[in-house]
């Protein structure tokens, strides 16, 4: 994405109605910047882990549509083309027991690290995605 204006546009194609006004703040809470050579927005590390954590639950909220758990794999569906944002949020937030994820268009497959609760990693993502 090369502009605040083009991410507006994918957004309300995916029914995510934003201004330029509320997207501005959204990237900048997030810690978005913009890289320089390639001139797309990219999410920094290192930022406010209050503000990380805010801005995440309100993404995760919006965005996730159901958490299923299997063995030990938590599943995440999302809209089309929110699992990669999601995902992203998700292995940032460092979440207790989340080895990692991989995600699909509106899928994530969440890995629950050896040893650690499944139950209680699906039970963390519901949460994000309820509050």
């Amino acid at each position: 994405m090369t502009s605040q204006q083009q991410l507006a546009e994918l957004l309300r194609a995916r029914g995510i109605e934003v201004s330029q006004a509320t997207l501005s703040r959204d990237l900048a809470e997030m810690g978005a910047v913009r890289d320089g050579q390639t001139k797309r927005y990219i999410l920094a590390r290192n930022r406010d882990p209050a503000a990380v954590l805010s801005k995440a639950r309100s993404v995760i909220k919006m965005m996730v549509k159901e958490v299923a758990r299997s063995g030990n794999i938590v599943v995440v569906k999302t809209g089309p083309g929110q699992a990669n944002t999601v995902a992203h949020l998700l292995d940032n937030l460092e979440l207790e027991g989340l080895l990692g994820t991989v995600a699909g268009d509106n899928a994530i497959l969440c890995v629950v690290a050896e040893g650690a609760d499944p139950e209680a990693v699906a039970r963390q993502i519901r949460k994000l995605a309820s509050e």
